[in-house]
């Protein structure tokens, strides 16, 4: 008999569906003898579901894609927390034109217009406007008003959760001992190759001064980027490094000499939900700072973390300073 882990009825996580790019509350069953993974999608009055298998990834890239598409539940605010939905916080909201079409997605808090509460009875009611960036989905790009009962908090991501960690450990010993790598390429010191410019623009980071808050540090302004795809970049030493045909590279300046990949990846993962790729490259002795790479494996997600960095209403800024 197989043996399942979690309750089909335990709606406790939220998955990202590739078909809309929407997050969806699900309850989620492991079954380790069959090596499945089995997702049902919280969407009344239908139910929905979907199977992954064990040995249905090509590469380990893969698998931990599809941990980034699970998180913990977002919680809903309440009309008494609007104050802590502050500018640049990211959100999960819902974005529809009626009830029934209503889809959740990521978004970040652009402005938002403080109004005074209504207290019908002893209840208070909030009737601020926040303004929201989309990073994802259908309004991807663009910006709308929502109501504080279009917005929910997301919740920090301390662990895996236990089944979809047992099942990730099950799909790469597949990918493993099937050694089904055909189409990737390894890049190591000395490799060489062409890569065709797919942008007019590239990405300057610029220092400026912020002051705000009891310590003065310097920042890191983005003005645009560069994108490449290639199938064979010269990227520097990268042991074990393997980078699949049609790659999307934005090349990143001005970074602190010391700062390390996987520093850049959670950034980038914690703003967007993206997981990436990231490098830094060798430099000279006396080069004032560092340059380096995002890498992610299709151009939808280059233009998602594009649109993030490209945002002028803000700054990113070292922990030391630059």
């Amino acid at each position: 008999m197989s043996e399942k882990k979690g309750g089909e009825d335990s709606y406790d996580l939220e998955f990202k569906a590739a078909e809309d790019d929407a997050w969806y509350s699900v309850s989620v069953a492991l079954d380790t003898v069959a090596q499945t993974l089995t997702v049902k999608y919280s969407c009344s009055p239908e139910v929905y579901q979907v199977t992954f298998s064990a040995g249905g990834f090509k590469t380990e890239l893969e698998v931990e894609e599809l941990a980034t598409r699970f998180r913990p539940v977002s919680r809903q605010v309440q009309d008494t927390q609007c104050r802590q939905l502050e500018v640049g916080t990211t959100v999960c909201a819902s974005h529809g034109t009626t009830q029934q079409d209503l889809r959740f997605y990521d978004a970040v808090i652009e402005a938002v217009n403080h109004r005074t509460h209504s207290f019908a009875g002893e209840e208070e009611e909030c009737l601020c406007k926040f303004v929201l960036f989309w990073l994802h989905g259908r309004g991807r790009g663009t910006l709308t008003s929502a109501s504080i009962a279009n917005i929910c908090t997301l919740e920090p991501l301390s662990e895996i959760d236990p089944r979809i960690s047992a099942f990730l450990i099950l799909a790469k010993e597949e990918v493993r001992s099937s050694k089904s790598i055909s189409g990737l390429r390894s890049f190591g010191p000395g490799s060489k190759g062409s890569s065709s410019d797919k942008s007019n623009s590239s990405m300057t980071i610029e220092p400026s001064r912020n002051t705000h808050g009891r310590t003065c540090v310097h920042s890191w302004r983005i003005n645009n980027y560069e994108q490449w795809t290639s199938q064979d970049e010269d990227i520097g030493p990268q042991d074990g490094l393997a980078l699949a045909k049609h790659r999307h590279f934005i090349l990143i300046h001005n970074l602190e000499k010391d700062i390390i990949p996987s520093s850049i990846k959670k950034f980038i993962y914690k703003k967007t939900n993206i997981l990436s790729q990231a490098f830094v490259f060798p430099r000279q002795s006396l080069d004032p700072f560092a340059r380096g790479a995002i890498v992610v494996d299709c151009e939808k997600k280059a233009q998602i973390i594009y649109d993030f960095l490209d945002n002028p209403n803000y700054i990113i800024e070292s922990s030391r300073g630059r």
